[in-house]
């Protein structure tokens, strides 16, 4: 699938961008999610701290009038006073407690006769503290409403005059503690430092303990911690925080609902997720755009180098032909370099064709002058083979004298018969001696010619070694087989010259023999006189005749040696001619697949 350039780098950029979209989307992300984090967490603490602020206000407004109306404890009527208060303070009921046990309200109903206020809590308890104190919300059992007191003690110069207080509703706390709702699951309450729930969402939950929310909520964590932190409250994680209401034993909390808090960033990573897949697809576009774009004039050149390459391959190719070079600068180097091949090659096909024509047209040379040479040693053949004929009738005639001498020579005692006998055998002697002068001047005219068609030989197969040397390692097998009949050339100029040298010694003793016997028909009458003289003569020529005899022999043996060495030189003529026919093939062949070229 990623077997090409195009698609690999195409792969590669749009992975490179996937995982840069999605790092930045991570980055971005998890930046938000920390801001987010912060903001929640200021978020919540504002709005606790907003929340505070307004029940200290509250708290110590309600003080600040319980507060005003210690001087009036030593006063005899502080009835007005009282109802004064309770009207601009929103108590239900306003009332004085002297030390000596004096008990005074605003609204005396409902208080039973002998009621001792010392013994109640909220007396006890700012009688101890020594400054306003506010009671832990209790239900009033005439109102039925959620009500706590505001008790303040007066001490004048160290001695403890009695408590001033007021019984409120605390609907107005209740209330605003209440409409804290930041989202559908998140609530804020009013809690007791020992854990009561003052004020809930849930009515059936107040002046309940903390664990009837939540058994995880830990008491010491929700009042100590200053940051809001993660807890669990009726299968739901919340963030909370409660902080401390100045003047009061009392904290407000708020749990925000952690699902609800984080569906901002949820939204916030759908967009961001659809925006990367939106960047991703257009990304992608472009680029596959972009890479196509520049890969398009690559791609054209590979098609154009892979036509060629075809061409090339098939032996049919056009070396004339070039990539245009156009286009971007690695586009450019990519058709030079491939045109720089194209140019080397064609000067490398060009200069094996030239090679080939100049083989294909010595080794046509070479092939006619071996032909040529075939025939010459034919014909050399042929006389050889007349030479060792008339070499034959030579030797016969040759023992045929001897024969003749001893004949003579025996008769020699027969004088007259002898004589006239001697006289015609000298004729015929005569006669024989100049044919066999006559054959050997012919057998020296024969073996010039064999000398001469020995140094033709010789010329040609010195010519065959140059050209075959020209040929290379295709010539190789030629040379050799063009050497080897340079040797038996050689060899038989050396065998001509000792035939000639043998002949020469013929013609020189039947020269000699023709003298003889023309001093024997000179002095025919002398041998007549003298049987002796012919005897010894005749012995003479009988030896002479034996010696010829030999020499034709030896001549008949060397014409033997010479035409077997020329029919071998026919047969390594006949050997080289092939080798020169199948060079001249090759040669034709490598010329016409190179021809196939256009240069």
């Amino acid at each position: 699938m990623l077997n090409s350039i195009r698609t690999r780098l195409l792969a590669a950029t749009i992975l490179i961008v996937i995982i840069s979209l999605l790092v930045n989307t991570f980055v971005n992300y998890t930046a938000s999610a920390r801001a987010n984090q912060r903001s929640l967490d200021a978020t919540l603490t504002s709005l606790a701290e907003s929340h505070v602020a307004t029940i200290q206000h509250w708290v110590a407004a309600r003080s600040a009038h319980i507060e005003a109306l210690l001087p009036s404890i030593s006063e005899d009527n502080p009835l007005s006073s009282l109802k004064l208060i309770s009207v601009a303070g929103d108590f239900f009921n306003v009332f004085e407690v002297s030390a000596g046990k004096k008990f005074i309200a605003s609204d005396m109903s409902g208080v039973p006769e002998g009621f001792d206020a010392t013994i109640r809590p909220w007396y006890q308890e700012a009688q101890q503290a020594g400054k306003t104190i506010l009671t832990n919300p209790y239900v009033d059992i005439g109102t039925g409403k959620l009500t706590v007191t505001v008790a303040s003690p007066l001490v004048e110069q160290g001695v403890f005059q009695g408590v001033v207080g007021g019984d409120i509703d605390i609907s107005d706390v209740t209330d605003n503690v209440r409409m804290i709702n930041p989202t559908k699951h998140s609530f804020g309450m009013l809690i007791a430092a020992d854990g009561t729930i003052i004020a809930h969402p849930d009515d059936a939950l107040t002046l309940k303990p903390l664990k009837s929310i939540s058994e995880n909520i830990s008491l010491t964590q929700l009042l100590t911690s200053k940051t809001p932190f993660q807890a669990t409250i009726s299968g739901r994680e919340a963030y909370m925080i409660a902080l401390p209401i100045p003047g009061t034993s009392w904290y407000i909390a708020i749990a925000r609902d952690l699902e609800e808090a984080r569906q901002g960033m949820r939204d916030q990573l759908m967009m961001s997720a659809l925006v990367t897949i939106v960047l991703i697809v257009l990304s992608s576009l472009f680029i596959h755009y972009l890479v196509r774009s520049s890969i398009k004039p690559l791609d054209r050149t590979r098609v154009l180098m892979d036509e060629m390459m075809d061409a090339i391959a098939a032996g049919n190719g056009d070396l004339t032909r070039r990539l245009p070079v156009m286009g971007n600068r690695e586009v450019v180097q990519i058709a030079s370099a491939f045109n720089r091949f194209v140019d080397k090659l064609a000067a490398v096909i060009g200069t094996i064709h030239y090679g080939s024509e100049s083989v294909r047209s010595t080794s046509l040379e070479i092939s006619q002058g071996t032909q040529e040479l075939a025939t010459r040693t034919e014909t050399a053949a042929a006389n050889l083979q007349q030479t060792s004929a008339a070499l034959e009738e030579i030797s016969a005639t040759a023992m045929n004298a001897a024969s003749a001498a001893d004949r003579a020579n025996t008769a020699v005692l027969e004088a007259a018969e002898v004589a006239r006998s001697s006289g015609e055998s000298i004729g015929e002697v005569t006669q024989t001696m100049n044919g066999i002068e006559r054959a050997s001047e012919k057998i020296g005219n024969i073996i010039g010619v064999i000398d001469g068609i020995t140094f033709q030989t010789n010329i040609l197969a010195l010519n065959a070694s140059v050209e075959a040397a020209r040929a290379g390692e295709q010539g190789r097998g030629f040379a050799v087989v063009a050497s080897e009949v340079r040797n038996l050339a050689g060899r038989s100029a050396e065998a001509a010259k000792e035939i000639r040298e043998l002949v020469e010694n013929t013609v020189h003793s039947v020269s000699t023999g023709v003298r003889q016997v023309q001093q024997a028909s000179n002095t025919i009458q002398e041998v007549v006189n003298s049987v002796s003289s012919v005897t010894v003569m005749m012995s003479e020529i009988s030896r002479s005749a034996q010696e010829q005899t030999t020499g034709i022999n030896e001549i008949n043996q060397a014409v033997a040696q010479l035409d077997s060495m020329v029919q071998k030189n026919a047969a390594l003529v006949e050997a080289s001619s092939a080798s020169s026919g199948a060079l001249q093939q090759q040669a034709t062949e490598l010329a016409q697949v190179v021809g196939q070229f256009k240069i």
